[in-house]
C-alpha cells in the first residue's frame, strides 16, 4: 500500500478507471491496468530506499505488523490482492454508514488491519 499512495504512483493509482484521453484509447491501453500493476511489481521487487517497508502510519491495531516483509507476486496477483482489500473495505465503510452512531471507523473494521490502514492512508491523501 506504501507504493499505491507513494508520491509517484498515487497520481497514477487515482487514475484507474477515470476517463482515458483519445491518445490513450488510440493506443489501446485506456482500459488497461497491466501497465501500472508491472510498475508497482518492479518498485516493489527493487531495495527500498524511501521507505516502503516501514509503516506510513502508527496506530494501535497496527502494533506487529511488519511490513519490511515483502512476497514477490506478478502484477495479476497484488491487482488482486488490493482488489480483494478494496472490496472488505467497502463492506467496513457500508457497515459504518449502516450503524454510525459511532465516529470511529476503525469499530468497523472487523479487526482487520489492513482495512484499517487503507482507511488510514486515504485519509491521509
Amino acid at each position: 500500500m506504501n507504493i499505491l499512495f507513494s508520491d509517484t504512483m498515487s497520481p497514477k493509482f487515482s487514475m484507474i478507471g477515470c476517463k482515458k484521453d483519445k491518445n490513450q484509447l488510440d493506443h489501446g491501453t485506456a482500459g488497461c491496468i497491466e501497465h501500472f500493476w508491472h510498475e508497482v511489481v518492479h518498485v516493489f521487487q527493487q531495495e527500498d530506499v524511501f521507505g516502503y517497508d516501514t509503516l506510513a502510519v502508527v496506530d494501535p491495531m497496527l502494533v506487529g505488523i511488519n511490513a519490511s516483509h515483502m512476497e514477490k507476486h506478478s502484477w495479476e496477483k497484488h491487482c488482486e490482492i488490493f482488489m480483494d482489500l478494496q472490496s472488505k473495505y467497502a463492506k467496513c465503510i457500508e457497515n459504518n454508514k449502516q450503524l454510525s452512531t459511532h465516529v470511529n471507523f476503525k469499530d468497523f473494521c472487523n479487526n482487520r488491519p489492513d482495512c484499517c490502514y487503507l482507511h488510514l492512508w486515504l485519509c491521509e491523501k
